[in-house]
């Protein structure tokens, strides 16, 4: 039977998930609805959006994950579910079990790993079986780096052949953004579990891992230094930790080779500031009480529409051959407003990719990243969206800003 929404959004009020909603209301002719538990808050949205011009009205549907016959209602109704509500690790997994036992395909928000770990182990053999589509991680977190690696190695093999072997990839990142409340939520909730700390030590905790185990390579960057392929001095990433998890398990969906390897940084000025980078910044109990006493966003807060305007991500990423590092190329995928405007944005089309070119991805079911569920498909929807992906030349620490 047919089902009436392509897509429905879970966590719709939220920060992030309002966000989605309005990306979407944009979409004409789209059949879609909102979900949360609250029904004056999803009214409220509802209205929200057609005052300011919606293109496509959603239908608001009630649910919780404490009322699985609610919850299991809503789900089945939409062909995929984008899931916006955090921190995952808390409320997520119920939304999961609902799109595996409906048969309705996911995507999310999330960049809690450990969770996602939990979910494959849980669910990916029912969803293979099953022919649903899961797949975390299509925001910010980490659609840029993992459809970024895909694309350039792509262009690798247009330059030097279709069986060059992929060696070492460098994703350099420059950017400007400021969190919101959910954003701190799921990182302090999974700082603060032991457990979870733990399990995120593992640079293959989603997959991928080299027949002979961990390399010197694969350890997450620490420190600082003056990188010579790039002429710049060089800083840890704040997400690297979530990305290049995500990039190793498709390297092991994919076929990337056994000496693919990946590290993500960030770009510096200078060796200065690329130390001041390095710092470790407060630990979950001390951001807990930034929270609290408002220093930092709550739930349900986030960057202004004015701050998320003059926000923007850059990464450029080089891919090497295995035989030789001289032989690489660069891209750059490059967007806007990258926690929020433009993780609504990309969750949006992983979506609508999922619900409009199921046909011709390239896998059936089972749990999945983006570059594996939906690779040029995706990537295609975003360049038409304006999220850039492109063959570059090398970036310097003065050019990477431009």
């Amino acid at each position: 039977m047919a089902r009436p929404y392509d897509v429905v959004v879970f966590g719709s009020t939220g920060f992030t998930g309002t966000l989605i909603c309005e990306y979407l209301a944009q979409k004409e002719g789209l059949k879609w609805a909102v979900s949360g538990r609250n029904e004056q808050k999803l009214s409220a949205l509802v209205a929200k959006l057609s005052a300011a011009g919606a293109k496509s009205a959603p239908a608001p549907l009630v649910c919780s994950i404490d009322d699985k016959e609610s919850l299991h209602r809503v789900v089945g109704s939409a062909r995929v579910l984008i899931s916006a509500a955090g921190p995952f690790a808390k409320v997520g997994t119920p939304v999961v079990e609902a799109c595996v036992a409906v048969g309705t395909d996911y995507c999310d928000i999330t960049g809690e790993v450990a969770w996602v770990r939990s979910m494959v182990d849980r669910f990916g053999a029912e969803a293979e079986a099953k022919g649903v589509l899961l797949c975390s991680c299509c925001g910010y977190d980490s659609i840029p780096s993992d459809l970024g690696t895909f694309y350039g190695i792509g262009k690798l093999r247009e330059a030097f052949g279709p069986a060059t072997r992929v060696g070492f990839v460098g994703n350099y990142g420059v950017s400007r953004g400021a969190p919101s409340g959910g954003t701190l939520a799921s990182g302090i909730n999974m700082e603060k579990d032991p457990e979870l700390a733990r399990q995120m030590q593992d640079p293959f905790l989603l997959g991928g891992r080299p027949a002979n185990g961990p390399r010197a390579v694969d350890a997450d960057f620490v420190g600082a230094e003056f990188d010579p392929k790039i002429g710049s001095w060089i800083a840890p990433f704040g997400m690297a930790g979530i990305n290049t998890r995500v990039v190793r398990k498709s390297a092991g969906l994919l076929g990337y080779g056994p000496a693919f390897a990946y590290r993500e940084v960030s770009i510096a000025p200078n060796e200065e500031v690329a130390k001041k980078m390095a710092r470790v910044g407060p630990p979950a109990a001390k951001r807990e009480e930034m929270v609290k006493a408002g220093r930092l966003p709550g739930p349900g807060e986030g960057p202004s529409a004015e701050v998320r305007a003059k926000s923007f991500f850059r990464m450029h990423i080089r891919v090497e051959a295995e035989d030789s590092p001289e032989r690489a190329v660069f891209v750059k995928v490059s967007g806007g407003d990258p926690g929020y405007t433009e993780t609504a944005k990309m969750v949006s089309e992983a979506a609508l990719c999922l619900a409009h070119q199921r046909a011709v991805l390239p896998v059936r079911g089972g749990f999945h990243t983006p570059a594996s569920a939906m690779g040029s498909s995706l990537i295609e929807r975003l360049v038409a969206n304006s999220i850039t992906f492109e063959q570059t030349e090398a970036p310097s620490a003065s050019r990477a800003k431009l």
